[in-house]
């Protein structure tokens, strides 16, 4: 397991280092900033989980975690913070898996990294098609259109079309998948935040939230954001 620890506090830095040793058989990098994750040239599509402090001194911790969850949309980022009440913040923000208030404790960091294992587990969904089956890996679905007597999965590396109908497909999904409109489901993986109404993806686009639909796809929305560990 790879991890990456963004903090310019070196006690705070030392401390979670420890903690994860005690338990965890890693490769761990570090930074202190964005200028110094780059002259170190660490390669951020090799993370698995990142560990950023929200309040680094020259630059927002929560605008970094965006940055680099764009780069590497399969990393779990949990977000570390001494001001509890910007934890609406980092949710509404970037995808994260958790919220670490100070100090820190072992058994919150323990939860969260066995909660970004979990999100990490791949998850397949079988598509009946001309009398075979297709498997699409659920973690590489962006969103599901339904157009006309169409299927349509937006993938990370392209596009599928099947026949059929977006609500018996919808009963084939986990939970992070979230029935928007009549015609879209959206992974909340790849939603960045909700704006006007819409959810805002990851690639910049924007899928609409109907009226019928916005009360449960926004609780869903901030469920699968939150899960905050006490």
């Amino acid at each position: 397991m790879k991890i990456l620890i963004i903090d310019d506090e070196k006690p705070i830095v030392d401390e979670l280092t420890d903690i994860i040793f005690e338990k965890y058989d890693s490769d761990i990098a570090f930074a202190d900033s964005s200028k110094e994750l780059s002259e170190k040239n660490i390669d951020v599509n090799s993370i698995d989980i990142a560990f950023v402090d929200i309040m680094l001194k020259d630059e927002s911790g929560i605008n970094l975690g965006c940055f680099i969850h764009q780069k590497n949309p399969d990393m779990r980022i949990i977000f570390i913070s001494g001001y509890p009440e910007m934890v609406a913040d980092v949710f509404l923000s970037v995808n994260a898996t958790g919220f670490i208030d100070k100090p820190i404790r072992r058994e919150k960091v323990y939860s969260y990294i066995e909660k970004a294992v979990k999100e990490s587990e791949t998850e397949y969904i079988s598509i009946p098609f001309h009398g075979k089956e297709i498997q699409f890996n659920q973690d590489n679905i962006i969103c599901v259109e339904s157009e006309k007597r169409n299927i349509v999965f937006h993938l990370a590396d392209g596009e599928s079309r099947v026949f059929g109908k977006l609500d018996d497909v919808e009963k084939l999904f986990g939970k992070k998948f979230i029935r928007c409109h009549k015609s879209f489901l959206v992974n909340a993986k790849y939603v960045t935040c909700i704006e006007s109404s819409k959810f805002r993806l990851i690639n910049g686009e924007c899928i609409n939230i109907s009226r019928t639909y916005r009360e449960t796809a926004t609780e869903k929305y901030y469920k699968f954001k939150g899960g905050i560990i006490k």
